[in-house]
């Protein structure tokens, strides 16, 4: 379990883990509305979308891994990117 603050916060906001190659396979978003009786720092949407970007490797993820840690070497670009 996670506890973090998020109080002056309001928006959509990306999230992402942060341990060796989850980082591109666990993400998402968090949502942040206005508190009850307050409003949008801008005119409210007349509606939402969500629109998660990722990438995509045709390798294991977790053989790209153990690369970056015996070559220290990054990976190549991503095969592909996903929305």
């Amino acid at each position: 379990m996670y506890k973090f603050n998020v109080s002056g916060q309001e928006g959509t906001l990306w999230w992402h883990a942060h341990l060796g190659f989850h980082r591109a396979t666990v993400y998402g978003t968090i949502i942040i509305y206005p508190r009850v009786g307050h409003s949008y720092p801008f005119p409210k949407p007349d509606e939402e979308q969500l629109i998660i970007l990722g990438e995509w490797w045709n390798k294991n993820v977790t053989e790209l891994q153990d690369e970056l840690d015996e070559t220290g070497i990054g990976p190549d670009s991503a095969d592909a990117n996903l929305i």
